[in-house]
Order: C-alpha cells, then structure tokens, then sequence
C-alpha cells in the first residue's frame, strides 16, 4: 500500500525552479489562523497559540507541548520552513537540562502515537502534580524531543543547552535514538 509521512512543520510545495505554493492543511503563519490550526493540526500539552505565533513551551519546565499536521502530506516535492524564537528564563532561574524541540517528518501517524497518551498524562492534573506524566511516555518509547526514539522518519533537533545545538537524524525506526 501507499506510505505518506506526517509532518510536523510548515510545508511549501512545487516543481524545482516553480514558485512555491502552501500546502493546505500542513501550513500556517504568523499570526496564525487558529481556526485553521483547530482543523488540521493536533495541538496539545502546553502549545498555545498566540495572536501572533504558536508558543510550545510557555515557561513551562518539565513539560511537553505538541503539534503535529493531522493528515499525511501526499507528495515528496515540499520544502520546510520553520522561524522560531527561544527566550531563555531570567538569570538565576533553573534551566532544563533538556530543554529544546524537533521538528519531525515520519511515516507514523504522530497525532495517533501521542493522542491517549497526552490526554491520560500530560494533561492529569494528578499527575502533573506530582511529576509523573512522563513515566508513562517512557514506557511507551517517547522520550526524545516529545516522540519516539525509534521513529521511521526524520527529526529536526533544536537543542538549548550551555552550548545550542540544531541537528538532524533519519531513522528507519531499528535504532535507538537517544539526546545527548
């Protein structure tokens, strides 16, 4: 059968040397159409759209905000564009050791990979309490970057540490992908 990948990104389409059209359904700008967004994006966790952007992770440390396109893109010829801003916290203010996000771009349906999961643990007020969310993403192999370390795709890093890093990595979905 047909294998589409599912994308996490702002996708632009066309034949080389053509202008580039938006993809319906797996683009969005600034500032972004949030009806829109609520139609054809999987926004959970501590995503927020803002009249002007998207916030991820909105001061928020040891938590996850996702978004992923809610249908596959169905071509091979796109071009991904992605601005981000990330504003570290005040001096003095503990830092994640893991703080950053992907940009993916699988064969998975990650809307479907994550949905029960954010809606059981990331978003229990229980368990967010108490720190636990995330114990149930791990045994589920979703402990990089806010997916799974064995995906079948690629994942874009932007990683925010003492040194920040962006970096990108493929995988047929046998490896163990870890940070670090």
């Amino acid at each position: 059968g047909a294998r589409f990948a599912w994308a996490a990104v702002v996708l632009l389409g066309g034949m080389p040397g053509a202008v580039a059209e938006k993809l319906v359904g797996h683009s969005f700008t600034s500032p972004p159409d949030i009806h829109a967004i609520a139609n054809e994006w999987y926004m959970a966790g501590t995503a927020i759209p803002t009249a002007r952007s998207i916030m991820m992770s909105p001061a928020a440390t040891g938590r996850i905000g996702v978004l992923f396109g809610l249908s596959p893109v169905l071509t091979g010829d796109f071009e991904a564009h992605l601005s981000f801003k990330v504003q570290r916290p005040p001096a003095g203010t503990e830092w994640a050791k893991d703080a950053g996000f992907a940009m993916w771009y699988v064969q998975e349906n990650g809307t479907k990979v994550l949905e029960d999961l954010m809606t059981d643990h990331a978003h229990s007020q229980a368990e967010l309490i108490a720190g636990t969310w995330g114990i149930e993403f791990f045994k589920h192999d979703i402990h990089l970057s806010g997916y799974k370390s064995h995906f079948n795709g690629l994942g874009v890093f932007i990683q925010d540490h003492d040194q920040p890093t962006i970096s990108m990595v493929h995988n047929d979905g046998s490896k163990d992908i870890r940070d670090g």
